[in-house]
């Protein structure tokens, strides 16, 4: 402890004796506490944000782009780390303080060195760290707000699209075009967006079960919980595949049972790994088609 510390806290034993506080040091040494504390506690909610949005905005991506978040992703978790134990430290001196109100600076010298010179410690850390996070939080926090932001306004792709069956359905809004086929018991909705193509397929079947179509789907690995859409029409399975590599190519099924047999539905996708959303809005279209078909 510095000695000029010590002359105060000795200069200030007689003048404070009846005070109800301990003692002037202690006052001002909880009050920087309280005002370092409350700093902290922002960064802290900074990077805690950013570190959140760059978690999910990598779990939006698939491919080179999604592990091209990795060093970051770890930087910023390191860093939160780091920010939240200088945040503990001044919580627990702050723990000290206000559980002893009338306690003068000399009884909690040696607990309040211990904790200063923790303090100090994770402090120099936590600067170290948000020195180090503030160009990848520069670079990540436009890609974060650009994700959170509402989508803007696209062209209108939403009128209904007529098959040659007469069959019609409402496409979903994405940013590739695309092209309807089928014959009078099938359909098809051919969808292209850069590299990207796939190929939404329904048609009916007789003569087996939904359960026995299953073997269609033998190579997917993943079974899908059914949307309000596709309980509505009685959906029996969903199903989704993937094979990943130089020329990724996922699948999905399903099947809705209905008279002799029922109406089987497939989504192909190919030259290029779908995100999420895409393959959300793909599997939701051939729910409608098989919709359609039911009617």
């Amino acid at each position: 402890m510095r000695a000029g510390k010590v002359w105060l806290v000795l200069m200030t034993v007689g003048a404070g004796a009846g005070a109800a506080r301990a003692d002037k040091t202690t006052d001002e040494l909880q009050a920087g506490y309280e005002k370092e504390a409350a700093a902290c506690a922002t960064q802290a909610g900074g990077v805690a944000k950013v570190a959140d949005g760059a978690a999910r905005l990598q779990a939006s991506l698939v491919g080179a782009e999604h592990d091209a978040l990795d060093a970051d992703v770890a930087k910023l978790a390191k860093g939160k780390t780091l920010v939240d134990a200088y945040c503990a430290e001044l919580a627990t001196a702050l723990d000290l303080l206000h559980g002893n109100p009338g306690a003068r600076y000399k009884a909690l010298e040696r607990q309040l060195d211990e904790h200063d010179n923790k303090i100090r410690r994770a402090r120099a850390d936590s600067k170290r760290a948000i020195g180090e996070l503030e160009p990848v939080i520069r670079a990540l926090v436009p890609r974060i707000n650009a994700r959170a932001a509402p989508a803007q306004p696209a062209p209108d792709k939403r009128a209904p699209a007529k098959f040659p069956s007469g069959r019609s359905v409402v496409l979903p809004v994405l940013a590739g075009s695309w092209r309807m086929s089928g014959t009078p018991t099938s359909d098809t909705a051919d969808y292209t967006e850069g590299k990207l193509a796939a190929s939404i397929w329904t048609k009916p079947f007789e003569g087996a079960t939904c359960e026995q179509e299953k073997r269609v789907a033998s190579g997917a690995d993943e079974a899908r919980p059914s949307s309000e859409a596709a309980k509505a029409i009685g959906v029996a399975w969903l199903t989704r595949g993937a094979v990943h590599g130089a020329a990724p190519r996922a699948t999905a099924f399903a099947c809705v049972p209905g008279g002799a047999g029922g109406w089987m539905g497939f989504v192909t996708i190919e030259g290029t790994a779908a995100p999420a959303a895409t393959r959300d809005a793909l599997d939701e279209l051939m729910i409608a088609m098989l919709a359609a078909q039911k009617r």
